[in-house]
């Protein structure tokens, strides 16, 4: 994956440079293009350390969703302190090797084409190529019709939820609004996890379903099982995912309910 934030330039025109240890939440890259990716993603529930060629194990069943080029949001910590490889034949350039698991969502270029006519999709080959691009899902930013849109494929069971605000307690209630960590309102989804692995002490690690059989759509209000699981996609300075617009990144399992 090759940085694509660095020496960001700020909403406001400024050019960031110098230290950035003193906020590394803020401005450590959280942003990738893909080069390259592998062709399964390895899941299991034997010990590793305990039997020979068994590698590790991602901490849930998931399937990979990306393609070269796509751009994805990733966890700010494995960014720093992830492995890095320079290339000799293309100085400047740097290549991260990032764990699967701390992806959470990616962007996908659509190419302008017919994908609709009169609200259904054209044909058969037309399809083939919206889930191409599209993800298997018609979640996107953008104007498909004159090429100019990306699709948004959430990975990892993960949800965008932009932040919910507190309600005036009354009339008189003066004071500004505050976001409702309890909260949020879902704005992309994507695929849930098929099961997690579970790991238990003197045992063999165990796959549990912890995604449930609540049908969850964009736009519903869901209730957080604990509201300090609030991980905003982005930093405000650097946003670049829509705009200036933020969300915060859940997984389904983390989810307690949704408002009716």
């Amino acid at each position: 994956m090759v940085d694509r934030n660095e020496e960001a330039i700020t909403p406001s025109g400024v050019l960031k440079i110098g230290d950035i240890d003193f906020q590394p939440a803020a401005h450590a890259n959280r942003i990738s293009e893909i080069i390259m990716v592998p062709d399964t993603l390895n899941y299991h529930l034997a010990w590793h350390k305990k039997r020979q060629g068994i590698s590790e194990s991602m901490p849930w069943k998931t399937d990979m969703q990306l393609l070269p080029g796509d751009i994805v949001w990733h966890d700010y910590m494995d960014s720093l302190n992830c492995p890095m490889i320079i290339a000799d034949d293309e100085p400047g350039e740097r290549y991260k090797l990032l764990n699967y698991y701390d992806l959470y969502v990616a962007k996908r270029p659509i190419p302008q084409m017919n994908f609709i006519t009169s609200g259904r999709l054209a044909s058969e080959r037309i399809m083939i190529q919206a889930v191409h691009y599209l993800g298997e899902t018609h979640q996107f930013l953008g104007d498909i019709e004159n090429g100019s849109a990306e699709a948004i494929i959430p990975l990892n069971g993960y949800l965008l939820c932009e932040e919910v605000k507190e309600e005036r307690l009354g009339e008189f209630d003066v004071l500004d609004k505050h976001v409702d960590k309890k909260l949020g309102k879902i704005a992309f989804m994507g695929k849930k996890n098929e099961q997690y692995r579970w790991e238990r002490i003197g045992k063999s690690p165990k796959g549990l379903d912890k995604d449930g059989n609540e049908i969850l759509e964009v736009g519903d209000i869901i209730i957080k099982k604990n509201p300090e699981i609030h991980i905003m996609l982005e930093d405000p300075v650097h946003a670049r995912f829509n705009g200036s617009k933020l969300y915060f990144i859940i997984q389904r399992k983390d989810i307690y309910a949704k408002k009716l």
